[in-house]
């Protein structure tokens, strides 16, 4: 995360805004890179459930097999691996009950009103 946030600040000089799309689990860090980069942070929410339905590859799935199955994924984000939920994201996306629509929308709106 610290490298993608050096390498997004390095292309925001050149008057261009970046978006990262990465799972950053860890709030310290998050905090991190916006003392030094002026990072915003954007929580693209959605609850287990809905993630279990929209997800095409069964990760999540495997994630929530029982300890020692051979499919089992061990260290997945939010599932068997911590993800700290944001102290104060500068924007959460409900996207579980958002629309697409709905969500684009706000999202390209922060960004516009912050960049």
């Amino acid at each position: 995360m610290r490298r993608l946030g050096a390498a997004a600040f390095e292309l925001s000089k050149k008057n261009r805004v970046v978006l990262i799309a990465a799972i950053n689990p860890f709030e310290l860090i998050r905090q991190e890179l916006n003392n030094k980069y002026g990072a915003l942070t954007i929580w693209i929410q959605c609850n287990q459930e809905i993630l279990l339905q929209r997800d095409p590859k069964g990760l999540y799935k495997k994630a929530l097999l029982p300890d020692g199955h051979p499919d089992k994924i061990y260290h997945f984000t939010g599932i068997t691996d911590i993800y700290e939920v944001p102290a104060a994201p500068g924007l959460i996306v409900p996207t579980h009950s958002d629309s697409i629509e709905t969500s684009v929308k706000k999202i390209f709106e922060y960004i516009i009103i912050n960049s």
